[in-house]
């Protein structure tokens, strides 16, 4: 049972670094203003994704409010900065 619960615990860890890497590399993208850019938003919604999941484990109330937020932001980003034709 112990070492289910260490899984999970790095499970979780890993997700918490997935958000904090993907988010800069968006910025990234976005911050070259090159062909690729707008692939920026899908790096943002992972991050974000990540950082909700991060903060309903560690019970971070500020954390989890702003990730929800950046949620719908990213969800907004994606819709009006990726072709059209990804969405048919």
């Amino acid at each position: 049972m112990k070492q289910n619960a260490a899984q999970q615990s790095k499970s979780y860890a890993l997700i918490g670094w997935v958000g904090a890497i993907a988010g800069p590399l968006g910025a990234i993208l976005l911050a070259l203003n090159i062909q690729i850019s707008p692939f920026g938003y899908p790096l943002f919604l992972l991050s974000s994704v990540c950082m909700t999941i991060h903060g309903v484990r560690k019970c971070d109330t500020q954390l989890i409010a702003q990730s929800v937020l950046f949620n719908i932001i990213n969800l907004i980003g994606l819709v009006r900065w990726l072709p059209t034709e990804m969405f048919v």
